[in-house]
């Protein structure tokens, strides 16, 4: 046996050996995440723990448009960038893409399903001119590996000017109105808002609390986005009510090395490009009255909560903290959360067309 064949033996052997690492893996979340079901308030909550657990076995996004049809929620998803478009004409290379099968999907439950059609991209080439109408543009729902042939067809046709390029390879819809519609506000309330990105959330915590708001504290490790905010507090007249700490939270106070991106997407790496302060909840808010928790880090929200502790015990805070980044999350937070205090009880919302913004909401009942 020569070594290319040895080699690839040792390949096809290691990828099914972490195939069936994975699935345990999994299973035993899921195990995990079943026996909290009794916390869970609704029906609802559990069938979308239930889409997080199918996903992290298959990883099929359709899983979550499928769920929220099956929950029959008749608000549509809001796919903005097609919203002052004519019409969306979606071309396709195969009806059993599973990247194609999510597009229908979305497209079919979102805010433009009456002003979309789709054909197949044997129909698209096999036209000399552009089949587009007037004010209608072009969205290709297909690998990233076909894109440049398709966009070069799109060009010989005329249609590169209506050519839409999905981000993210897949396209993004969104519905609800996250962190913010499962909980009325109340008076005097202290919000932490961990994860500020660029400033934004704050104008939604008024909004959402109106003159109930007492005090915003802002975390936000960094750097470009750390200017982003003070920027955007400055000019939307937020400074009044927002203490900015220009640090991540953590479940301790130190200095590390992140990976700055400027985006939503900046994380604690081992290797980062900034090196940025991180500290604790319970150190910055003292002996505040902290209402209502709001958390959305990348990965590091079960360290959040740890560094929040005595806050968390001691004011019984509402809590809305993303569960999407890492798949043990969804039985690591609540598990976590009932050690600390067992009168919470728990939602789950999900506020994406895919895999992303998965909440678990909170309340002492």
């Amino acid at each position: 046996m020569d070594l290319y064949n040895i080699a690839e033996k040792t390949r096809q052997f290691l990828k099914a050996t972490w195939g069936l690492y994975k699935r345990y893996r999994s299973n035993s979340y899921a195990r995990r995440a079943e026996k909290l079901i009794p916390y869970y308030e609704d029906a609802e909550s559990v069938e979308w723990l239930r889409a997080r657990e199918s996903y992290s076995k298959n990883m099929d996004r359709c899983i979550f448009v499928k769920t929220e049809k099956k929950l029959g929620n008749h608000e549509v998803y809001r796919i903005e960038e097609f919203d002052a478009w004519g019409g969306v004409v979606i071309v396709y290379k195969d009806k059993q893409d599973p990247i194609f099968r999510y597009t229908k999907l979305v497209f079919e439950m979102s805010n433009v399903r009456k002003k979309c059609r789709f054909i197949s991209e044997a129909e698209y080439d096999s036209s000399f001119q552009s089949v587009l109408e007037e004010g209608e543009v072009l969205f290709p729902a297909m690998g990233m590996e076909y894109m440049n042939g398709f966009a070069f067809s799109a060009r010989k046709k005329g249609d590169w000017n209506a050519l839409v390029i999905p981000r993210y390879q897949i396209l993004v819809a969104m519905k609800g109105w996250q962190y913010f519609d499962m909980f009325e506000p109340v008076e005097n309330e202290i919000v932490v808002d961990a994860g500020s990105f660029d400033g934004q959330t704050e104008s939604e915590i008024r909004k959402w609390g109106g003159e109930k708001i007492k005090k915003i504290y802002a975390f936000e490790s960094d750097p470009e986005n750390c200017k982003k905010c003070r920027a955007y507090f400055r000019e939307n007249g937020l400074e009044d009510i927002v203490q900015f700490v220009e640090k991540g939270t953590w479940d301790k106070q130190e200095a590390v090395w992140i990976k700055a991106t400027g985006t939503s997407g900046s994380s604690v790496r081992g290797k980062g490009d900034v090196q940025a302060e991180l500290t604790t909840i319970d150190s910055e808010v003292g002996s505040d009255k902290v209402t209502f928790i709001k958390m959305d880090i990348e990965g590091a929200e079960l360290n959040a909560l740890k560094g929040a502790k005595q806050t968390i015990m001691k004011n019984k805070p509402r809590l809305a903290i993303c569960i999407y980044h890492k798949q043990e999350d969804i039985y690591k937070i609540p598990e976590y959360l009932l050690s600390l205090v067992p009168e919470y009880r728990f939602w789950i919302r999900h506020y994406c067309s895919n895999q992303w913004e998965t909440v678990l909401y909170a309340k002492c009942l």
